[in-house]
């Protein structure tokens, strides 16, 4: 049989397990197609052997229904198929206990009510192995907000930690406040003091933390430097990751100090002393979708990394925006709506009508590509402490400065 018979073979299996349910099999029709799409990409020759396997799961998928029938547990299908098509498509990578991209993407297309399952199965795992010595990372944003009222359905006096750094929109800082159990944590620096010693949180962490390698001595660290400007290890491999981009250089010639260290002095320090003096474990709100490095890191180790350094679990990994939004509008949840405003559908999408997301008021991160709304939002609704950001702080200099130069380049490429 040859690779396109093979192949069309197994998308006809695939197309008969899903189609008598196809609004509930639709993650699966998806995670099909990826081992198939995984399989094309690495011209892997389908012999009798994986066509077997894919039976196999097509009878799996089936007996499964027939559990979720009788059940009426829609968590059966993630926790019982989604076993099965790992273990039967290991013939297409080597897994080391990592995830692949496409069984991230599987989760993220389960419906509101498997991934609510799902995530509670991942809390009370997590909550069992430290013997209920955990605590939520409370941030007063909506992720976090979703997060408590999740874990207080297993965990009801779990302990909710807020750090209170001072720079949250003042809404957010009374609405964490306000919350049951909510134990309030504060830096030992302000970020004053923090950007004056070490810098402004630019672009992101990563770049931010790149540039800062590259300033200063030039004769210090030259394998660092070397690996920032070129992507080469001192082994002679070529990581791209490890290497600042191109269209950030300029930012090695500022003027003024950039540093990756204000989260890790003002959010990260205090946790972590929280951490050690209680033995708890955190559980945060964080979501592959927020940005690449969260992506890299879900994909690493799934909802709960009981094996890392820093033992934490991110619950709502697979999740996105939009479940959030859909969790606070169907449970009619609390949240902060004096920042983020009402909760509307706009041609299919759940938004708010305010703040779309919230964090630092005056973090750099993202600058060069939220347009300055945030900061045009903070002028309207905290004139005061937008005049203290942005000319106090120097804030409005650093953010020209990014997008003029920024921009500028791009033109002129």
């Amino acid at each position: 049989m040859s690779r396109q018979e093979a192949l069309a073979k197994a998308l006809k299996l695939k197309s008969e397990a899903c189609s008598d349910r196809p609004a509930v099999m639709e993650p699966w029709t998806s995670t099909l197609r990826r081992v198939l799409g995984d399989m094309e990409k690495a011209k892997v020759n389908p012999g009798p052997e994986m066509l077997t396997e894919i039976q196999e799961i097509r009878k799996h998928i089936d007996r499964v229904l027939e559990l979720n029938d009788q059940s009426g547990t829609a968590v059966a299908i993630e926790t019982k198929a989604e076993h099965h098509v790992r273990h039967t498509s290991r013939g297409l990578k080597k897994r080391s206990g990592k995830l692949q991209a496409w069984e991230l993407e599987q989760r993220q297309s389960l419906d509101l009510d498997q991934k609510i399952s799902l995530s509670r199965k991942r809390i009370e795992e997590w909550i069992d192995a430290w013997d209920h010595n955990v605590y939520v990372s409370l941030s007063g944003g909506n992720d976090s907000a979703v997060l408590a009222d999740l874990v207080k359905t297993v965990y009801k006096r779990c302990p909710l930690v807020f750090v209170d750094t001072g720079m949250e929109y003042p809404e957010i800082r009374r609405f964490a406040r306000s919350q049951q159990n909510v134990i309030v944590l504060h830096p030992k620096m302000h970020f004053h003091e923090v950007i004056e010693k070490y810098g402004y949180p630019v672009v992101s962490k990563r770049v931010s933390r790149f540039v800062q390698d590259l300033r200063g001595d030039p004769t210090r660290n030259p394998a660092t430097r070397n690996l920032r400007l070129t992507g080469m290890t001192q082994a002679g491999n070529y990581c791209p990751n490890l290497k600042l981009p191109e269209k950030w250089r300029f930012l090695v010639d500022a003027p003024f100090k950039i540093s990756d260290r204000c989260c890790s002095i003002l959010k990260e320090g205090p946790l972590d002393k929280y951490a050690r003096e209680t033995g708890r474990k955190p559980i945060t709100g964080e979501m592959a979708n927020d940005s690449q490095a969260r992506r890299w890191v879900y994909l690493q180790t799934g909802c709960n990394a009981f094996d890392q350094n820093d033992p934490r679990s991110r619950p709502l990994g697979f999740w996105t925006n939009q479940d959030i939004l859909q969790y606070i509008k169907e449970k009619n949840l609390p949240y902060c709506s004096e920042v983020y405003g009402e909760i509307v559908e706009v041609e299919g999408k759940l938004r708010c009508t305010k703040a779309s997301h919230t964090g630092c008021m005056f973090c750099g991160f993202g600058v060069q590509r939220d347009k300055n709304d945030r900061f045009a939002e903070l002028k309207v609704q905290h004139p005061k402490l937008y005049n203290y950001g942005m000319h106090k702080l120097g804030m409005l200099e650093v953010i020209e400065y990014v997008n003029y130069a920024s921009h500028a380049l791009k033109d002129t490429a």
